[in-house]
């Protein structure tokens, strides 16, 4: 939810600081966020994964798939 609420204005992926409080000690880049952002929604409601318009979906099946 923390980042949700994050990215209620966008990610800019040419940040490198995002920091997110229920994740104490931790920075993420722009691209990073993104990608946290897309797989929390993957995992807790997958249905609303196309109304993230992000194009992650190729990826987030190639990373189910690896071991």
């Amino acid at each position: 939810m923390d980042i949700t609420m994050h990215g209620r204005y966008g990610f800019d992926t040419n940040k490198n600081d995002y920091r997110i409080t229920s994740l104490p000690g931790l920075i993420f880049t722009g691209y990073q966020i993104l990608a946290w952002y897309y797989v929390s929604f993957a995992l807790s409601q997958p249905e609303l994964l196309n109304e993230l318009g992000l194009p992650f979906e190729r990826e987030w099946g190639l990373a189910r798939t690896s071991t």
